[in-house]
């Protein structure tokens, strides 16, 4: 899955390791250079067909201070374990039931019910805006984690181009909606 290095300096090296065990078709994996170590970090997608008929999904809720605890919490696993093992397969569902127990606990499955009306989808939220969203909350968590000035400006910076590019996209969106709806059903020209 990773194919690039993990870790550029004097020396280039690919020594971070994924363990999957679905096939590459199902995922991908990126890096992502978030400048928190020597290390870069690796971002894995998984794509799954999840039929969802309900206004109703459960999400994990992420804050500052329940990373805190999980970061504390993750200083506390005893990795020796690891060393005194020769089995491949042991050590990587040590390391699976490892991070899959701490996320379970720092940052639980939460039901949270979509709000919105149905007979008025929302159209003009694109992938452009989706993938801008996801930057903004990934920026958030560095600056809460770090606690850094420059940090906490490349947030606020991006995240005014962000609110900007979603007036904008609401703006040209709803303008061509309004095109041709004189003397129409407000449901009829909306959907």
């Amino acid at each position: 899955m990773i194919n690039d290095f993990t870790r550029v300096g004097s020396t280039s090296s690919c020594i971070d390791n994924v363990l999957a065990n679905v096939c590459d078709t199902r995922c991908s994996a990126v890096i992502v250079e978030c400048d928190l170590s020597d290390h870069y970090g690796q971002l894995v997608t998984f794509r799954a067909q999840i039929d969802i008929n309900t206004d109703t999904v459960y999400r994990r809720v992420m804050d500052e201070s329940s990373m805190s605890q999980f970061v504390a919490s993750f200083g506390q696993i005893r990795w020796g374990v690891l060393f005194d093992s020769v089995d491949v397969d042991s050590v990587a569902d040590f390391l699976l039931n490892s991070y899959r127990t701490l996320i379970d606990i720092h940052f639980p499955l939460k039901k949270v019910r979509i709000r919105g009306n149905s007979d008025y989808p929302v159209r003009w939220f694109n992938a452009e805006l989706r993938k801008m969203r996801n930057t903004v909350e990934a920026m958030r968590l560095v600056y809460t984690v770090t606690g850094d000035a420059m940090d906490k400006t490349a947030y606020d910076a991006f995240r005014k181009v962000y609110r900007n590019a979603i007036q904008t996209t609401k703006k040209r969106a709803y303008a061509n909606s309004y095109r041709g709806c004189y003397g129409q059903d407000r449901l009829r020209c909306f959907s």
